[in-house]
């Protein structure tokens, strides 16, 4: 085999490799572009801590109003399209998937930007 012949021949296998590399590369980012788009945002609320934000000698007028608001708020983002998960029943998540109690008792929560 003279080098032209060994010159084609390893630029032709890079190509085809390259070429097939990138065939199953784009496949695997869309199917993963697929299960992200089918999977819902999810947002955290720790109902330990959203109760013990609750202020201290409320009546149960406004205890009850304030758990009104917060079902409300917890509505108002199932509604957005978000899972709402009991802070409780995870082991461990990013800071940022957890919403603060002070945006739900104060009544805040629009659509929470994780």
């Amino acid at each position: 085999m003279d080098k032209q012949s060994i010159a084609v021949a390893a630029v032709l296998g890079a190509v085809l490799g390259f070429g097939a590399s990138f065939l199953l590369f784009y496949q695997q980012q869309q199917s993963l572009h697929y299960r992200l788009e089918q999977s819902p945002p999810i947002v955290l609320i720790d109902l330990a801590k959203l109760a013990a934000s609750y202020p201290q000698g409320a009546t149960p007028e406004q205890t009850n109003q304030l758990m009104l608001r917060t079902n409300d708020a917890i509505a108002r983002l199932r509604d957005a399209g978000y899972l709402v998960i009991d802070a409780q029943a995870v082991l461990s998540a990013p800071s940022d998937l957890y919403l603060p109690p002070e945006e739900i008792v104060a009544g805040t929560v629009e659509g929470h930007e994780p």
